[in-house]
């Protein structure tokens, strides 16, 4: 039971690696050297192995889209380091927590 996280976690970092691969390669096919998120669309759409992720990956907008309206898409700050909804403020980061987590405690579960 105490690999449990452990294994979790390397099957996560296996997935988001190939997947990132396979949205990669959209990506060069493109001629571009951005990934972008109609890439990850579309190797999640490339394969049944990730038909789970068809409802959560953002459809891409539709070229006859107008431009500017708020579309729910997400975009890329131009420092890279974060995305924001569009149209929307961004959500303030909390600041770390200065405990240690093996002094936190559970939430406490209702009877």
């Amino acid at each position: 039971a105490g690999e449990a996280p452990v294994l979790l976690g390397k099957a996560c970092e296996f997935l988001i690696k190939e997947l990132t691969a396979r949205a990669w390669r959209h990506t060069e096919r493109n001629r571009r050297r951005t990934l972008q998120r109609q890439d990850v669309h579309a190797a999640v759409g490339e394969s049944e192995v990730y038909d789970f992720l068809i409802d959560i990956v953002p459809r891409v907008p539709q070229q006859g889209a107008p431009t500017g309206a708020p579309t729910g898409a997400y975009t890329a700050q131009a420092s890279g380091e974060h995305a924001a909804k569009e149209g929307a403020a961004p959500a303030p980061v909390p600041p770390p927590s200065t405990t240690p987590a093996s002094a936190s405690t559970p939430p406490a579960v209702p009877a």
